[in-house]
């Protein structure tokens, strides 16, 4: 998910929706069983995972069905997410033909 949030960045901002079915469907039970880990998790990467800071460009409604997390546009590119598995940073740049 880290990758799919830094090519939003990198690019020019998106959605990602949890707790969506491969047909579209929202799944209510999935949601509300995850939905705070979730939370948690994205708030931690916001502060955490990714450089330069996304504070300002990353929203997570938690509260939505689907749980939907908002990803603006950055102005300070490329943005990086940290790699804990070998403590380096990753660069994904979104490359546009």
């Amino acid at each position: 998910l880290k990758a799919e949030i830094v090519s939003f960045l990198n690019s020019e901002g998106g959605e990602i929706y949890l707790g969506v079915d491969d047909d579209g469907n929202v799944i209510d039970e999935i949601i509300e069983k995850n939905k705070k880990e979730w939370e948690e998790i994205l708030s931690n990467w916001i502060c955490n995972a990714f450089e330069p800071n996304v504070s300002k460009l990353i929203s997570i409604y938690p509260d939505e069905k689907p749980f939907r997390i908002k990803i603006k546009k950055g102005d300070t590119k490329p943005y990086y997410y940290k790699d804990r598995r070998r403590n380096e940073l990753k660069r994904c740049i979104y490359k546009s033909g």
